[in-house]
Formats: structure tokens, C-alpha cells, sequence
């Protein structure tokens, strides 16, 4: 069970859920170090560029 973010009623138990991406923003991620626990050797997480979910809604099925 859960409230649609949209029309305000409850869902009735079992139906699926929407999840809706209203909004998002560019985002970029910095390189980092790190160590694996019993290796001697250091590995690097190239970071990177991509984006994040800033506002979402749990929709019903009518709504979506």
C-alpha cells in the first residue's frame, strides 16, 4: 500500500508501484584510490560524469 505522490489516494495492497523521474542534474564524480584488503597493489576508480535524480513520485497505475 502507499499514497500516490499525484492524485493523493492509497493504492490498494499488491497493485505496483510507478516510480517517475521529474527531475535531474548533471553530476560529476572525482577519481579515487583505494586498496583491496590483502593486496599489496593500489587501484583507481576512474570517477566520471553522469547524472543524479533530484525530485521523484511514487505514482498509481491510473496516474502513470
Amino acid at each position: 500500500m502507499f499514497r500516490c505522490h499525484r492524485c493523493g489516494e492509497v493504492a490498494p495492497p499488491r497493485t505496483p508501484a510507478t516510480f517517475v523521474v521529474l527531475e535531474t542534474r548533471a553530476r560529476s564524480y572525482p577519481e579515487r584510490r583505494y586498496r583491496v584488503r590483502g593486496e599489496r597493489k593500489e587501484r583507481v576508480d576512474p570517477g566520471g560524469a553522469g547524472t543524479e535524480i533530484v525530485r521523484s513520485a511514487l505514482l498509481c497505475a491510473r496516474c502513470a
